[in-house]
């Protein structure tokens, strides 16, 4: 891929269509513990401040330490331990990977918890493409402190929290719209004529 020489990846959203799987999870987990306003003021924060290690959102709302965070932490781990690994990579994404990954070194940056994303890609075959995959409970921001990145660097993303991560180390950062569950996505970007919109992968095989 001409003009980069490295490559930042989130993972939901952009590798594999896993939002709104992870989101009806979430919410079953919830309503065991909440209702009404106070869940969907749950929900929506969670929602938004996708790429947010869960246990932050989670605390966030019912404490931290508490009982009932640790309950719904596991209630949400125990449904997605069940349903993620049927979820499908977004189209172009395998194909992006092996070209990429021939070409320069590609890290992989999710707010989900690394143990189930480090699966998911062993169960799709795509683990050998990645120098480092990286995940919660340690946040996006922090990770990528660690990564010895090549500039220039392309980091794809679909929500606020990859834009902010993209801007501690000047990676040209391209949001991608066809998965995302940032809602005001357009405004935000409105007035960032730096960041490329994308609606998937396949974009970066035309150019």
């Amino acid at each position: 891929m001409k003009g980069y020489s490295s490559v930042i990846l989130d993972v939901d959203g952009v590798l594999f269509d896993s939002n709104t799987l992870k989101h009806d999870n979430i919410r079953k987990a919830a309503s065991e513990y909440a209702e009404g306003e106070k869940l969907e003021e749950f929900l929506s924060y969670f929602i938004f401040h996708n790429g947010l290690p869960r246990e932050i959102k989670i605390e966030k709302y019912f404490g931290e330490g508490t009982e009932i965070s640790q309950s719904l932490l596991n209630r949400y781990n125990e449904l997605n331990q069940q349903t993620l690994m049927t979820v499908d990579m977004t189209p172009g994404a395998r194909n992006f990977l092996m070209e990429t990954s021939a070409q320069m070194p590609v890290w992989a940056l999710s707010g989900g918890a690394e143990h189930e994303v480090k699966a998911l890609f062993e169960k799709n075959n795509i683990t050998s493409f990645f120098k480092g995959i990286y995940g919660g409970p340690v946040s996006k921001k922090e990770h990528i402190k660690k990564i010895p990145i090549q500039q220039p660097c392309l980091y794809v993303g679909d929500s606020k929290v990859d834009y902010e991560t993209a801007q501690l180390v000047d990676a040209h950062f391209t949001f991608m719209t066809r998965y995302t569950q940032f809602d005001g996505w357009a405004d935000f970007f409105e007035d960032k004529p730096e960041v490329t919109i994308i609606p998937a992968l396949t974009y970066f095989s035309r150019i």
